[in-house]
């Protein structure tokens, strides 16, 4: 990678890093803004939401109205990751993702105890 394409890529990620800043773990935001902070294409956020990584809260409204919970920033993200770190489609990723939810509800349940 050239040094002009690092620096275009580290100011796309400080810029991201600003906008997840400003959005609190019980906001929401549009389909659009997902898009734009974390850079990838309606498409993808389709995909996702078919395979179930995401899930709108207005399912069922016109989905260019579509709000999320400001969490589905990092579900988006760990998707990704899990795609292009273990080469593996969608539809695994979404079940690694459930699986992590799962586990991560179960140790606050043994937690509570």
């Amino acid at each position: 990678m050239g040094g002009s394409q690092l620096v275009i890529k580290d100011n796309k990620k400080i810029l991201a890093d600003l906008i997840l800043t400003e959005i609190t773990d019980d906001e929401t935001i549009s389909l659009v803004k997902l898009c734009h902070s974390i850079e990838i294409p309606i498409e993808q956020i389709f995909m996702m939401v078919e395979y179930g990584v995401l899930e709108p809260i207005n399912y069922r409204s016109s989905h260019i109205r579509w709000r999320f919970y400001a969490n589905s920033i990092s579900r988006v993200q760990t998707a990704l990751r899990l795609q292009r770190d273990l080469d593996i489609n969608m539809a695994d990723a979404a079940l690694v993702i459930e699986l992590m939810d799962e586990l991560k509800e179960l140790r606050q349940q043994n937690n509570s105890f």
